[in-house]
């Protein structure tokens, strides 16, 4: 609900009902779903600190979009999204970028989507997916203008793969390795 409203709101309605004060203070064990849609307005801080807690709270699910940054450029993630035990499905879709650190560990996630995403280099998407032992699902959408150019695909355990590539200047490459694929 909150992430349809601005920060600015967000914060002056807190500050008038006693429910939405104690937001952060909340102390739920397990956060089901959390999905953020920013608007271009929204400070980056402020969804660093929103990931973070969810991911504290254990999120099964998250889902980031953030369709224009502030500051014109891609919104990196807080290093906690890529070890989180307890994330099972990640949808990250338009100003994130994919900069993932050296000790990925998602052991519990079996589904990826990539929607119109930056990435750091041609190793990141490769690097992510070694930290994911158990994914099902990947479903990856690049965008006209990306500067990634190619990218291997290396998931044993993976059973559905979409890859939808509108980069037509680049002309995109992806070595696929995925040896209990099962087709239909």
């Amino acid at each position: 609900m909150l992430s349809c409203v601005p920060t600015k709101d967000v914060v002056a309605t807190s500050l008038l009902s006693k429910r939405w004060r104690s937001l952060l203070s909340n102390k739920a064990p397990v956060l089901d779903y959390l999905h953020l849609y920013l608007g271009g307005e929204c400070p980056i801080v402020d969804i660093g600190l929103w990931i973070e807690i969810a991911v504290t709270r254990h999120v099964r699910e998250l889902e980031i979009s953030i369709p224009t940054s502030k500051e014109g450029r891609s919104v990196g993630l807080p290093s906690s999204v890529y070890t989180s035990e307890t994330l099972e499905s990640l949808t990250l879709s338009n100003c994130v970028l994919l900069d993932v650190p050296v000790n990925v560990c998602l052991p519990s996630l079996k589904s990826l989507s990539l929607e119109l995403v930056d990435y750091i280099d041609n190793a990141s998407l490769p690097h992510l997916l070694s930290g994911c032992p158990n994914l099902e699902v990947l479903f990856l959408q690049r965008y006209d203008g990306e500067a990634t150019t190619s990218s291997t695909v290396v998931v044993p355990s993976l059973q559905r793969l979409t890859i939808w590539d509108t980069s037509s200047a680049t002309c995109g490459r992806f070595v696929i390795d995925v040896p209990f694929f099962e087709v239909p």
